[in-house]
C-alpha cells in the first residue's frame, strides 16, 4: 500500500500514471463560490486565490487552482521559431480571437469566443480550444517557447 501523499505528490502522480494513495479531486472552484462559502460577496480579487486554497484544504481536495484569466499580448515575444498571428471574427453577439502559433513543425491554435447571448455571460471569455491539446503540442510548446518566456521549472518537465 502506498503511504499517504501531500496534495500536490498525489496529482503529480496521477499525471504521470503512477499509483497514488488514493485518487485526485480537484474540482474547478469558482469565484462566487469562495465568496458564498465565505459570506463575503465583496471579498477582493486579490484575495480570492488564497482563499481558494482555504476552500480546497476545508474539503480536503487536491489543489490544481486557475481561476484567473491571464493575458498577454502574444505578438510581444515573436521569434524565429515561435511567430505568433492573432485572428478575430465576429459572428452574430459573439467575438471569436484565433491566436496562433507557428513553430518550424506545427501550428497551435487556441479558440476564444466573447458573448452577449445567452448562453455566454457578457464579455466573459470562453475557450473553446487551448494551443496545447495533446503531449505533441507540449513538446512543441516546451522545445519552441521563446527565451524571455522559459523558466526551468517548464524545462525540467519538458526533457
Amino acid at each position: 500500500m502506498i503511504s499517504s501523499m501531500t496534495s500536490r505528490e498525489r496529482i503529480l502522480a496521477s499525471l504521470q500514471g503512477l499509483p497514488t494513495d488514493r485518487i485526485a479531486v480537484s474540482p474547478f472552484i469558482h469565484n462566487n463560490y469562495v465568496r458564498y462559502f465565505f459570506a463575503d460577496p465583496k471579498l477582493a480579487d486579490d484575495q480570492i486565490l488564497l482563499r481558494t486554497m482555504d476552500v480546497y484544504e476545508h474539503f480536503g481536495f487536491d489543489a490544481i487552482h486557475r481561476n484567473l484569466e491571464i493575458r498577454f499580448a502574444f505578438e510581444d515575444f515573436d521569434s524565429p521559431d515561435w511567430r505568433v498571428l492573432r485572428t478575430a471574427e465576429h459572428e452574430q453577439n459573439t467575438s471569436i480571437e484565433k491566436p496562433q502559433i507557428k513553430t518550424p513543425e506545427r501550428t497551435l491554435t487556441q479558440v476564444t469566443r466573447f458573448g452577449s447571448d445567452y448562453r455566454i455571460s457578457p464579455g466573459q471569455p470562453i475557450k473553446q480550444s487551448i494551443f496545447i491539446k495533446d503531449r505533441e503540442d507540449f513538446r512543441q510548446f516546451a522545445a519552441y517557447l521563446p527565451p524571455r518566456l522559459r523558466n526551468s521549472r517548464l524545462e525540467q518537465i519538458h526533457t
